[in-house]
């Protein structure tokens, strides 16, 4: 969700016929979902996410769904699309190759996310070799073979570039001379995908590849360890690890697959160094160290602190510009739609959202890590993101939320007007040099879907669902890469999840506080 927290752009002000009448609620989840070749299908109705994994033996282009049942009946359910959308149901051939969404609607839209991976277990072996390296995503082989090694002579004794059901022109094993590059084709699903294999001899001092003990990939209460073995290696793989400053190691068992084994211990300290080292067999490699992240909280998350920068109310401190909101734009207008709320809290203040109408536009009252850029005309630019570094797992907090009825539209949003509005809440890791600059006058948002590879991590709560008593709310933070490190966090809140388009009811408010990172 992207936010417009400031209003002001044209003149006209649009009539409405104010209705009285609350729409029912009826939750869209999606009770059972199956598809044609799945191993495994999580459905999580908290987080409206459905992580689906299929064999190989099925077309990711073309997977026909075999059973759908969803909560509301009858209900809509569609695919979200920039063109005219088209109907999910029963017996529908999808393509899976990306993350599909997809929207249950009752008398609100409830948004749903399907995730597809489909392991494909590559190998290539040959007689003597000391090592194989294979890029599924160039479809390149590299074969390390002992000095002295007669390439002319290699033997591939088995081979799997592809699906468990595709054919090779020429068979792998049927090649023998490598002095020169090997081209096999291999075609799967009417499709053909040209690999290459290339022998060398390894260079001296490199070879032959006994256990190495790898890397640790340290978050801040769990890491998962690494390292490589011999391809065809048999022998029982675990890790042992201790505190630096001890000597009593812990042994955890690793999994081997293919060249390499890891294992992810967990219940960790933060900011803690730790040795560990590889164990295959008999042989133990080199110990390595590795530090545990720390535990950094984002500051002024419990929302007590507020202060007055001329007549727009902030929240913080002044001069330390961690959270902001569109005030600094609406004040001189007369209006503020976040404000500090001191009487209805959880704990000390709380900060209060109410979605308004005022200065002839919608604001949808919210609140993000980051700073107000200024006015671009009689537009907002708002700099999403801090400077964060650790990678936390959970978002938790307590919110109060009362939805009204859309009552105020803008295109292409006009089917939601007498619709229930929606408060969103969500949190994203991001690999970013510097802050995002958004501009509600040139529609520049952060894209926070899985296509923006800058996006590591993300989680949110949607809903539309009335919050009479403060209640907890917990996020997940699911990372979508778990190597690389994050650079800045974007926390949001608002009181209207259409607010970015001038959408929403001028009812609406939405109570926050108590916030709190979690690294579990």
């Amino acid at each position: 969700m992207r936010i417009v927290v400031f209003l002001l752009l044209a003149l006209s002000i649009a009539g409405c016929i104010k209705n009285d009448v609350p729409l029912p609620v009826i939750y869209g989840n999606v009770q059972k979902i199956e598809f044609e070749g799945q191993q495994k299908c999580v459905v999580n109705t908290k987080t409206r996410t459905i992580e689906l994994t299929l064999s190989d033996t099925v077309d990711i282009k073309r997977v026909k769904l075999t059973k759908l049942e969803i909560t509301a009946d009858p209900a809509t359910m569609h695919e979200v699309s920039v063109e005219p959308v088209s109907t999910l149901k029963q017996d529908s051939v999808l393509d899976l190759s990306q993350t599909l969404k997809f929207i249950v609607s009752t008398y609100q839209d409830y948004e749903w996310t399907l995730i597809t991976e489909q392991p494909i277990d590559y190998y290539l072996e040959v007689d003597g070799q000391d090592k194989v390296v294979i890029n599924a995503q160039e479809r390149s082989v590299l074969v390390y073979m002992p000095e002295g090694t007669k390439l002319s002579e290699l033997k591939i004794t088995r081979a799997k570039l592809g699906p468990s059901i595709a054919e090779y022109t020429p068979n792998p094993t049927t090649l023998t001379n490598f002095t020169r590059s090997q081209t096999v084709l291999v075609s799967c699903f009417g499709r053909i995908e040209k690999w290459t294999i290339f022998a060398f001899h390894t260079p001296e001092g490199e070879g032959p590849v006994t256990m190495i003990t790898g890397e640790a990939n340290a978050w801040a209460k769990s890491a998962t360890l690494s390292g490589t073995v011999p391809a065809g290696n048999s022998g029982n793989a675990a890790f042992e690890y201790r505190k630096s400053r001890e000597s009593t190691w812990t042994k955890v068992a690793a999994v081997i697959s293919g060249k390499t084994f890891s294992a992810k211990i967990t219940g960790l300290e933060a900011g803690t160094s730790y040795v560990f080292r590889g164990i295959v067999g008999e042989e133990t490699g080199e110990e390595k160290e590795f530090t545990t992240e720390a535990m950094e909280q984002v500051p002024y998350m419990n929302f007590d602190s507020w202060y007055l920068s001329g007549k727009a109310v902030c929240p913080g401190v002044e001069g330390i510009t961690v959270w902001d909101t569109g005030n600094k734009g609406g004040a001189s207008f007369g209006f503020n739609p976040t404000t500090e709320e001191k009487t209805d809290v959880k704990s000390g203040s709380a900060a209060r959202l109410a979605s308004v109408y005022a200065a002839v536009k919608f604001a949808a009252g919210s609140i993000y890590t980051g700073t107000f850029g200024g006015l671009d005309g009689l537009n907002a630019k708002l700099n999403f993101g801090i400077p964060y570094t650790c990678r936390p797992t959970t978002l938790t907090g307590y919110y109060k939320y009362t939805p009204g009825v859309i009552d105020r539209v803008k295109e292409p949003y006009e089917y939601l007007s007498g619709r229930t509005d929606s408060c969103h809440i969500y949190v994203a890791l991001c690999d970013w040099s510097e802050p995002f600059q958004a501009n509600s006058k040139t529609s520049t948002f952060v894209d926070y879907s899985e296509h923006n590879s800058t996006i590591l991590a993300y989680g949110e709560l949607k809903t539309s669902r009335k919050v009479e008593q403060y209640e907890k709310f917990t996020i997940d933070i699911k990372y979508r890469d778990t190597e690389r490190k994050p650079k800045y966090i974007v926390i949001v809140a608002t009181s209207s999840k259409y607010g970015d388009y001038f959408s929403g009811s001028t009812s609406s408010v939405l109570l926050i506080d108590e916030f709190e990172l979690g690294f579990d």
